[in-house]
């Protein structure tokens, strides 16, 4: 289930309901789910992600561990 970003927060907001039911349904930890959200990245979204990692790195931005925390820096 790709995502490759846009700036249409319903694009981004569908996606997201068509992840909810998959990440419920099984008992992932946060960092579990944050990489396999992850890998469905492409595009736009994948280059934003590309950079935040970066930033993460480089101590410019707080680490995001879960998907709590990536669902709110997507938004």
């Amino acid at each position: 289930m790709t995502f490759k970003g846009a700036n249409d927060p319903k694009a981004y907001l569908a996606w997201e309901m068509k992840l909810y039911p998959i990440i419920s349904s099984y008992e992932y930890e946060d960092e579990d789910t944050l990489i396999m959200t992850t890998l469905e990245f492409e595009g736009y979204t994948m280059n934003w992600w590309n950079q935040i990692t970066l930033d993460i790195a480089k101590g410019r931005k707080l680490p995001i561990n879960s998907w709590e925390q990536l669902k709110e820096g997507m938004r």
